[in-house]
């Protein structure tokens, strides 16, 4: 896939096929490189997804060496987190 538009929609619809399920109370947790902007459309793409817990995190150094600065990526669980565990990892 050419393009950042583009693998950014195709990274969405992966992530909502891989979990068979909304994003709407999921932890979604998308990384980037050097810089932050570059995630900020990714972000606002998720929400309009319904995702509503969004933990973006900068990629550390030596992942960001070996991938380019411009990376993005996004972290999720495939399997839905268990309600007795929802308080101890999400916030309610």
């Amino acid at each position: 896939i050419r393009g950042r538009k583009k693998s950014v929609n195709k990274m969405i619809d992966i992530m909502k096929n891989d979990m068979g399920r909304s994003f709407k109370d999921e932890l979604i947790m998308p990384v980037y490189g050097k810089d932050k902007e570059i995630i900020l459309n990714f972000i606002e793409l998720l929400k309009d997804e319904g995702a509503n817990k969004i933990m973006p995190n900068q990629m550390g150094h030596i992942i960001a060496s070996h991938v380019g600065p411009d990376i993005i990526g996004a972290g999720y669980l495939k399997e839905k987190i268990p309600d007795k565990f929802k308080d101890v990892f999400l916030d309610k």
